[in-house]
């Protein structure tokens, strides 16, 4: 069962988010830009030519699968603002933390030594 000051705790940080995003908060230099720089030009190629852009994803220099960024891009496709599709991105990271912390059954979001142990056993796999 949560407790009324975790939850507390969570929407305080939640909201300190979105405030960072509407205000354009930038304090290390690099995720508006990286967002701008990174993950545009790969929306923009989608949503214009689909085919021609997953061909030659690779120049696009993302180490992500597409599949996430096809998503967004048909976001942008039906008129959806970039800031917009950012602020969704956004929420689906935060969703995403939290069905992994589920999925690797924490109750909390910490990196503990049986997490690095979890995770060291199920990713093994690609190591082979």
């Amino acid at each position: 069962m949560y407790n009324y000051k975790n939850i507390l705790l969570f929407i305080i940080f939640y909201f300190s988010l979105i405030a960072g995003y509407i205000l354009n908060e930038n304090l290390n230099y690099g995720s508006y830009y990286d967002w701008v720089n990174a993950y545009v030009p790969v929306l923009k190629g989608f949503s214009k030519n689909f085919l021609e852009t997953f061909l030659n994803y690779e120049k696009y220099g993302q180490r992500h699968s597409p599949l996430y960024l096809i998503l967004l891009s048909y976001m942008v496709k039906l008129g959806i603002s970039f800031d917009f599709v950012r602020l969704i991105h956004l929420h689906l990271c935060l969703s995403l933390i939290f069905f992994q912390t589920k999925q690797l059954g924490c109750h909390i979001i910490a990196i503990t030594p049986s997490i690095f142990e979890k995770l060291k056993n199920s990713e093994s796999y690609l190591i082979n």
